[in-house]
């Protein structure tokens, strides 16, 4: 859990927690506490905005940056084992599979969060 909450915030942005709240599709109050943890282990820094005091970003420390990296060799490493001995026809078709996938979790929770509305 803590290893995707410092995924989500990334190297290379400095995203509020409300935006990793997002990505995570948690509530803010669960990564709030997920960051607390991160921060007092010395992995995420809370960063004041030099346009706005009142926003507060996120950054990755020294420590977060490595378990990041880490994070995404472990990643890239599962997907070439995954794609082992696969040939470029065989690759398209489960990139082809997963993108409809991706659509249909997308439209799926569009209308999810409408009808939370209702």
């Amino acid at each position: 859990k803590e290893v995707h909450t410092i995924d989500a915030i990334t190297m290379y942005d400095h995203k509020t927690t409300t935006a990793v709240a997002r990505q995570l599709r948690l509530s803010p109050g669960t990564v709030t506490a997920s960051i607390d943890k991160l921060v007092r282990k010395g992995y995420v820094v809370r960063l004041q905005s030099k346009d706005d005091q009142r926003v507060i970003r996120l950054g990755l420390t020294r420590r977060g940056r490595l378990i990041y990296r880490a994070h995404q060799s472990f990643h890239r490493q599962m997907t070439e084992s995954f794609l082992n001995g696969m040939d470029l026809e065989q690759v398209d078709i489960i990139e082809h599979s997963l993108l409809n996938l991706q659509t249909f979790l997308q439209i799926a929770d569009e209308k999810g969060d409408s009808n939370e509305n209702d």
